[in-house]
């Protein structure tokens, strides 16, 4: 969420754990003209949209504090389970698909810079 402002439409016990000022929220389908206006308000305002963007969003250092136990039970569980137990691959038709093109530009990455040097070497006359 690079540079922008998050749209929330759910759960009215948000503020619990996140500040409102950080986010565009809608409280329901009612709500959304009033928060439509206020992202066309932001689009406009400079000032208001940066400061939006600048608060921190966590409520609650308790809240930071559990995500961070949470991660590290998550990590720790995957790394203390025998390697064929640990390793999650999705393998359905999109996945495999986009692992075996991911895979070609990393052969192409890899390959580009000999390629390059080739290129200078003959342009250079080598």
């Amino acid at each position: 969420m690079n540079h922008s402002v998050p749209i929330y439409v759910g759960n009215p016990e948000i503020n619990k754990d996140f500040i409102i000022k950080s986010f565009v929220y809608c409280e329901s389908e009612s709500d959304l003209e009033r928060a439509i206006k206020e992202v066309e308000y932001l689009d406009t305002h400079d000032k208001e949209y940066i400061d939006m963007l600048m608060e921190y969003p966590i409520n609650s250092k308790e809240y930071i504090d559990e995500l961070y136990e949470r991660l590290e039970e998550f990590l720790v569980n995957i790394f203390n389970q025998p390697k064929n137990l640990a390793y999650r691959r999705v393998m359905h038709y999109a996945a495999s698909k986009y692992e075996k093109a991911a895979y070609k530009q990393y052969l192409h990455e890899k390959h580009t810079p000999k390629v390059i040097n080739k290129i200078v070497n003959i342009i250079k006359g080598e």
